[in-house]
């Protein structure tokens, strides 16, 4: 997939009318159903910021005020996997903090490196925004992720594929 322009609404969630890819529309749908993630979602709606499919990793990028989804992209984790949809929600909830407060995201957006284990530390943002992942997950029924880096690609064959391990289909 070659990264396509789509800019971001959903007429359900914001009250804006713009064109969105099907797979970011079955995505919002989803994630409307968490009352947490429809709040997060009004206030991107107001940040300006649009969301650019991708086959890479997703990410939000505040110097372009984009959010890149990769729709194929769940998040295997221990009790395991989460939808690529939830991992939208995660990168939307970086979007908003960048938009409510741009120099306490920039600020907390640095990976410390630990000189006595040479590896990085996890950014504050990341732990920050850990906590809205995961509640969205609870109302969703997805698995959760208790630290950031416990999780690992998963090539999910839609956008709300999520399951727990061990149930049939989960592997």
């Amino acid at each position: 997939m070659t990264a396509a322009f789509m800019a971001v609404a959903s007429e359900a969630a914001t009250g804006l009318n713009h064109k969105q890819s099907p797979e970011t529309k079955e995505a919002i749908d989803y994630l409307s159903k968490s009352k947490d993630f429809r709040s997060m979602y009004r206030q991107f709606g107001k940040s300006g910021a649009t969301i650019l499919l991708t086959d890479g990793v997703s990410s939000f990028d505040e110097n372009a005020n984009i959010v890149y989804w990769n729709p194929s992209d769940g998040n295997q984790v221990e009790a395991g996997i989460q939808s690529s949809a939830l991992g939208l929600a995660h990168e939307i909830g970086h979007a908003v903090r960048f938009f409510q407060n741009p120099t306490a995201y920039r600020n907390e957006t640095v990976w410390p490196y630990n000189s006595a284990t040479g590896k990085f530390r996890v950014s504050q943002e990341e732990i920050r925004n850990l906590p809205f992942e995961q509640s969205v997950a609870r109302q969703l029924g997805e698995p959760l992720r208790y630290q950031y880096l416990d999780a690992q690609p998963y090539k999910a064959p839609s956008v709300t594929f999520g399951c727990f391990a061990g149930a049939p289909g989960c592997n």
